[in-house]
């Protein structure tokens, strides 16, 4: 199986400005939405893109993080502020997801949002409690066919690609577990971390640290990612059973844009790929 999560970074289409306005751009602080709490993959990756995207455009880049209704509620908040160009927003997989999930959005990703970039591709890892007697992904799912319905598995909330991560592998091996959503990925692997749930299905940065401090033991990574090995763990996780190879990513449509929307636009991409490089 080959899950991984798409980030990409959105600005809103911004408006008919005249020449002086756009030479200044940004001549003020730029807002950063994040859909998901802090703690998580998203917000890691948000935090760091815009520590170093602040200092490339001598300007500060605010975060505001605003999780909940399955990642919608930041879309919907992003969709909605001035069309300027200070407003960013960080994409994920998820939002493709929501796209077939619910039927009236408050936003349309295609129309409402300029694509800026794509920022990484981030491994899917399986991690679990230390208490579950398991020792491998195939001792896991023999655990978990001799205990049906006895363990929980967390994602980062209902339709999000760690929950359709825990559901296909709970498809392609026949095991029955209890899934728990939680409002992001911090709050998912606080929640593993403290054995309210036994199994959870994350990105690597919300649970790396845990990984590595023992209080998440971690079996199984997705795809060929680098961070998603481990000397210990299988590369993928269909080891000991047959588990068909998918990848989920959101679509990067761009839609169209005068012609000061995508000048503005350019104006972000030497930053982020100055700014994300240093971080390679």
């Amino acid at each position: 199986m080959k899950l991984s999560n798409r980030v990409g970074l959105y600005c809103l289409a911004c408006s008919l400005l005249s020449p002086a306005a756009f030479a200044a751009y940004p001549d003020k602080p730029v807002h950063f939405i994040l859909p998901f709490p802090p703690g998580g993959g998203t917000d890691t990756l948000g935090r760091a893109i815009g520590n170093r995207l602040g200092e490339g455009l001598g300007q500060q880049v605010v975060i505001d993080n605003r999780p909940g209704g399955g990642a919608n509620i930041g879309a919907d908040l992003a969709a909605h502020a001035p069309a300027d160009g200070y407003t960013l927003f960080m994409v994920t997989a998820t939002h493709a997801i929501n796209a077939t999930l619910y039927k009236n959005l408050p936003y349309n990703l295609e129309k409402d949002f300029v694509p800026v970039t794509e920022l990484g591709t981030t491994a899917m890892v399986v991690v679990i409690h230390p208490t579950i007697p398991a020792k491998s992904v195939k001792q896991l799912i023999a655990f978990a066919k001799a205990h049906p319905g006895k363990l929980t598995h967390s994602s980062s909330g209902t339709g999000s690609i760690t929950q359709l991560a825990g559901e296909l592998f709970k498809s392609d091996t026949g095991i029955r577990m209890l899934h728990i959503p939680y409002k992001g990925g911090g709050p998912s692997v606080i929640a593993l971390v403290s054995g309210e749930a036994a199994v959870g299905f994350a990105t690597t940065p919300s649970c790396i640290v845990q990984i590595q401090n023992g209080s998440l033991v971690r079996h199984a990574g997705s795809g060929r990612h680098a961070e998603g090995r481990h000397p210990a763990a299988p590369r993928r996780l269909g080891e000991g059973a047959q588990i068909r190879r998918r990848e989920e990513a959101s679509r990067r449509d761009r839609p169209r844009s005068h012609r000061q929307q995508r000048r503005r636009v350019r104006r972000l991409h030497p930053q982020r790929d100055r700014q994300v490089g240093k971080g390679r």
